[in-house]
């Protein structure tokens, strides 16, 4: 006599198909991207380790036990969370074709500084990319990290307005100091918003380590872009 699946085993492969399908396409969109001619080869070697993820994350649901609905529930999270760095990497392919004077100029300018002034002897360079984001301030992204927490590349997210405000090309410099405090002195890069004194001195300490930063980058024109950022003089 056959065995006929029941529902919930017909319902968990179908689950199963869904969440590798995903990966899947992740992977494919990733890959087109690895193999851009559009970003410089170092952001594209920081998708290696993205990639690698994926790939074992497809292999987990591939191998998962029937039944273990939380197992491949986690493994969609996980690759949802990769998603989010697919979009990133899209939106500086984009920004790239669009914006080109934006998206070379500040990321050769902190490659160059990282380069010379940050990166230890036999420490892997961390490229810099430049993302256009909606809204009217600077932002610098986290999401793309090696397992040990540390970032792959450091993604920094500008209004498309600012292509005409060059003071706010100095303020990026406060962004690039967030990515500098957070890989070399082991500062926070998000905001904690839980309201404690010590989630305030945590914060205080983030943002006082990036205009530090900014400040030993543009030294005093740090300072005049800032003024203007608060008075909106020109």
């Amino acid at each position: 006599m056959t065995n006929v699946p029941t529902e919930l085993e017909t319902l968990f492969e179908s689950s199963k198909r869904l969440y590798q399908s995903k990966a899947e396409e992740a992977i494919s969109r990733l890959s087109l991207i690895r193999n851009s001619s559009l970003l410089d080869k170092n952001i594209r070697l920081s998708i290696d380790p993205i990639l690698e993820k994926l790939i074992g994350y497809s292999n987990a649901i591939e191998k998962a036990e029937n039944g273990d609905f939380k197992g491949i529930h986690e493994l969609k999270k996980r690759i949802k969370v990769e998603e989010q760095t697919l979009k990133l990497l899209e939106n500086a392919i984009s920004t790239f074709i669009s914006n080109r004077r934006l998206s070379t100029t500040l990321p050769i300018l902190f490659d160059d500084i990282y380069e010379r002034f940050y990166k230890r002897e036999n420490e892997r360079s961390l490229p810099f990319v430049v993302v256009s984001r909606e809204g009217e301030e600077l932002q610098t992204y986290s999401n793309i990290k090696d397992r040990s927490g540390k970032l792959l590349m450091g993604i920094i997210g500008v209004p498309p307005h600012s292509l005409s405000h060059i003071h706010e090309w100095i303020l990026a410099g406060h962004e690039f100091g967030h990515i500098i405090a957070h890989e070399k002195l082991d500062v926070g890069i998000e905001y904690d918003t839980s309201h404690t004194t010590d989630a305030i001195m945590k914060n205080y300490i983030m943002e006082i380590s990036a205009d530090i930063t900014a400040m030993q980058i543009f030294g005093p024109v740090f300072l005049e872009a800032l003024l203007n950022e608060f008075t909106g003089a020109e």
